[in-house]
This record gives C-alpha cells, structure tokens and sequence, in this order.
C-alpha cells in the first residue's frame, strides 16, 4: 500500500507543476481580457496578444488598457490636434529574400511578442525593422490607431 502513494503524491506534484508552468505563460492583458466579457473580439486579440494594429481595432479602450496590453508605458507622448498620441516602439527582424537585396520576405520574426525562431530560421538572411505603434485618445478613450515599420538604421 505504501508503494501506491508515492507515485500518486509524483503525479499530484507533477500536475501542480504543470499549472504553474501554464500560469506563468499568460500576461495581464490576457488575465484581464477573460474577466471582462463586454471587450469586443478586436479588443480583446489587442490585450490578448500585445500588438495594436492600424485602424480602429483599438477604439474603445481606455488608457490604462492600453498600457496593459502594450506591457509597457508609451517612449513618446504627444497631442495632435485635440487628441493625445502615445508612441510605442519595438524592433523586428524580417526574413529577406536573398535574391533581391534590401526585399522583406514574408515571414516576420517578431520576439517582442513571443515568437521563437526555428534553427532554419536562423540561418535566414534578415533586417531589422522598427515598428512604431501611434494610439490616439479623445480624452481617457482610444480612438484609433497607426502602424508603422521602417528600416532600423
């Protein structure tokens, strides 16, 4: 009888650990995202994922949401017109084709978000790219937003 309990107490320890392991992989915007069930899907992707894309996706949330979903705080706060524009910025490393100099193939290895590279990967010929993220607000309210990706000098 007591050889039984010791492989239950491993698989017990095993499966706690297990849940650590699963809980220690979502973010804040993710915790977040669940709790709150009158996000709109777009909404919910941004705090889920941490990438704003251009457009009105981001409409809706307020600044605190933002912040949490980006992670971080904005490098750049600015005012355009009657709006208030916070400025995030990240870099990337985008496959290039080898056969045309300076051309972005299309995969995109963006480890500011949790992608990781396969060993053919990182053997691909790449640039840098940085990516700036403009959210604008109308008050404590996002209203839209604008990506951008250039070549990092």
């Amino acid at each position: 009888m007591k050889s039984m309990k010791a492989p239950l107490i491993i698989c017990h320890t095993c499966f706690a650990i297990a849940l650590l392991l699963l809980a220690a992989c979502t973010n804040e915007g993710q915790i977040y995202a669940k709790q709150h069930p009158e996000l709109n899907p777009a909404q919910r992707k941004i705090l889920a994922t941490g990438k704003i894309p251009d457009g009105t996706a981001v409409a809706g949330l307020t600044r605190d949401q933002v912040r949490m979903a980006v992670g971080t705080d904005p490098y750049t706060f600015d005012r355009v017109g009657s709006e208030d524009v916070w400025i995030f910025s990240h870099k990337k490393a985008v496959a290039v084709d080898p056969t045309f100099a300076n051309t972005p193939a299309d995969s995109t290895l963006d480890k500011a978000h949790g992608y990781t590279e396969t060993e053919s990967e990182q053997k691909t010929p790449r640039m840098d790219v940085d990516v700036k993220t403009t959210v604008f607000f109308d008050g404590n309210i996002a209203t839209h937003a604008r990506t951008t990706e250039e070549k990092a000098q």
